[in-house]
């Protein structure tokens, strides 16, 4: 099983390299399960576009809160960091621009 707490782990890219599902376009699909009092910087948008969709829990991303159902959109972004105040999983789509 792989180890997938307080890291991103790719679920889908373009190609499906390394045994990932194959969706043939120009996206990403990251994962993400953080436990209580965790942070982990968001992957980097810089001339891409992203979704950061709350599955369960509660983080923050900057001056915002977000909770279970809750997506955040990001465009040009560059070194965000996410924190948890108790456990959360989280899903994050990095999309073309």
């Amino acid at each position: 099983m792989v180890e997938r707490e307080n890291k991103w782990l790719t679920l889908a890219s373009p190609e499906g390299e390394d045994g990932l599902v194959d969706i043939r376009q120009d996206a990403r699909i990251l994962n993400a399960v953080l436990g209580s009092d965790q942070s982990l910087n968001l992957p980097g948008s810089e001339n891409r576009k992203g979704w950061l969709q709350v599955v369960d829990g509660e983080v923050s991303v900057g001056d915002a809160t977000l909770k279970r159902g809750d997506g955040l959109a990001l465009e040009n972004e560059a070194d965000l960091q996410l924190g948890t105040s108790s456990s959360a999983e989280l899903l994050y789509f990095d999309l073309p621009r």
